[in-house]
């Protein structure tokens, strides 16, 4: 189905579906175009607790997070700074590999984040958290769902394994 949508952005495509109980499909015609989406969406609940939608892992992401960190954290710094996070990754569907390991660097200071084995058993790939430019131990909650894939999987289960993070 993408390979048939893609294309010149700016053409039309026509697109359909039928539904399950009717006969006739339902057809339309869309514009091709470049969809934005920031994937990271914050803000600061009651007790200076950050509520952070991570909803995608693009390019921008990890600048994202770290902004949305520092805008709290600025804000915050008056009173008890921030005293928690939820990391909220509820119908996620992942994205790139990498910004999934520096976002995961922003909370560990030490450890395997994630490593790729061959069939064979032998290890290809291994990214391990660095101190550098790790934030402050705020207590964190990851929340995810059946719909959370991929990149967010892998966040999910290297801070829970790192005890970092109570996963919901």
């Amino acid at each position: 189905a993408v390979r048939r949508v893609v294309g010149e952005r700016g053409a039309p495509a026509r697109v359909g579906n039928r539904r399950d109980g009717r006969e006739e499909g339902l057809e339309r015609t869309i514009t091709r175009a470049v969809i934005d989406v920031n994937p990271v969406e914050a803000r600061l609940l009651p007790d200076d607790v950050l509520h952070i939608g991570l909803r995608a892992f693009q390019s921008n992401s990890t600048r994202e997070l770290e902004a949305a960190l520092d805008r709290a954290a600025q804000e915050t710094a008056s009173r008890t700074g921030i005293r928690g996070i939820i990391l909220d990754m509820r119908n996620n569907p992942g994205g790139l590999l990498i910004e999934a390991v520096r976002i995961c660097d922003l909370f560990l200071e030490e450890g395997v984040i994630v490593s790729t084995r061959g069939r064979a058993g032998q290890e290809l790939q291994r990214n391990e958290a660095r101190r550098r430019g790790t934030r402050p131990n705020w207590p964190m909650v990851v929340l995810v769902n059946r719909f959370s894939a991929s990149a967010a999987e892998i966040v999910a289960g290297a801070l829970r394994d790192h005890e970092r993070a109570l996963l919901v």
